[in-house]
């Protein structure tokens, strides 16, 4: 950690490095940061969230938005992160940026820069560029579109899918991600999975809860343009309370980036995701069949025990 910034100092275990941070859960996450000295993008969205939960009247509003104006922003009544893609909150500082080995990592709402020589001084012209130009050394990695799918809805994006269930003033949430995941000189193909739930205060905002993912299963086309599929369904349950819970499933397709030519996108995805609120699980289930989704609300209510032990942290369960 360098001002302020993770620098992955050597790019050949930056995919290892990565996975042993991803491997840890939010309450994990908090202590590593503490500990060397960190805040990630992740962190100061959390703090957004929770001071959100803290606004009682509406005179209050605007100072909470000058403090958090660069980092979130109130969109249908919502707290919503600028920079919504988990993989980057967690490695980022607050500015977007990390470094790996002399790559210079600057990640924007939509797509992600990478600058080879690590010169900031062209950030400028980086900017300006929608793809990646290998003889300038300059990577443009697209984030992904993200589409927030209503029940019945049949809608989304070739990269993104995206579910939300209401009950009452609880909300729970599943997003899948697919796309391209880069050193700077390799690149694979990862699929990211965020679970979080939402209530209402002033604003719908994140808050701790416990987490349930059932069911899940893709088909999806890596860069080599291989239709890949998940043996067996996934699922875990998450007995600690925390605002979201995170899972990377990497692809075999580790290539140079420059060869990474080809957009990784869904042909089929389906999952289930639950939230323990207030005595009452918030259920949701999506399916997507030729980039369709259909969403059902739950008939069955799933009750999630509160445990105090929170060296319980998850478990993972094959689903067959």
């Amino acid at each position: 950690m360098v001002n302020g910034e993770l620098h992955f100092t050597n790019p050949d275990t930056y995919f290892d490095d990565v996975k042993r941070i991803f491997d840890m859960n939010e309450k994990e996450l908090d202590e590593w940061e503490s500990l060397i000295g960190f805040r990630s993008l992740r962190s100061i969205i959390n703090d957004a969230h929770d001071a959100a939960g803290e606004l009682t009247t509406a005179d209050q509003i605007p100072a909470w938005k000058e403090k958090y104006r660069d980092v979130v922003s109130i969109e249908d009544s919502t707290v919503t992160a600028i920079i919504q893609d988990g993989y980057y909150q967690t490695i980022a500082n607050r500015m977007g940026e990390y470094m790996i080995g002399d790559t210079y990592v600057k990640v924007l709402a939509d797509r992600t820069l990478m600058i080879l020589d690590g010169d900031r001084s062209r950030l400028g012209e980086a900017l300006e560029m929608d793809q990646s130009d290998f003889d300038k050394g300059i990577l443009v990695i697209d984030n992904g579109s993200t589409y927030e799918i209503e029940l019945r809805t049949s809608c989304g994006s070739n990269q993104t899918q995206s579910g939300v269930s209401q009950n009452g003033n609880r909300k729970a949430h599943l997003k899948m991600n697919i796309r391209e995941e880069s050193s700077g000189g390799l690149s694979k193909t990862i699929v990211v999975i965020d679970q979080y739930g939402e209530k209402k205060g002033l604003f719908w905002r994140k808050y701790n809860t416990q987490h349930q993912l059932e069911n899940v299963n893709y088909e999806a086309y890596d860069n080599n343009n291989v239709l890949v599929t998940r043996p067996l369904d996934y699922g875990h349950l998450v007995l600690i309370e925390v605002k979201d819970f995170r899972t990377i499933f990497s692809f075999d397709d580790l290539t140079l980036s420059n060869y990474y030519t080809i957009t990784p996108k869904w042909e089929s995805v389906k999952g289930r995701a639950t939230t323990r609120g207030t005595q009452i699980g918030n259920g949701l289930r999506f399916a997507v069949g030729a980039l369709r989704i259909a969403l059902k609300r739950l008939v069955t209510v799933i009750l999630l025990p509160r445990l105090n032990d929170n060296r319980i942290k998850t478990l993972n369960v094959p689903l067959r």
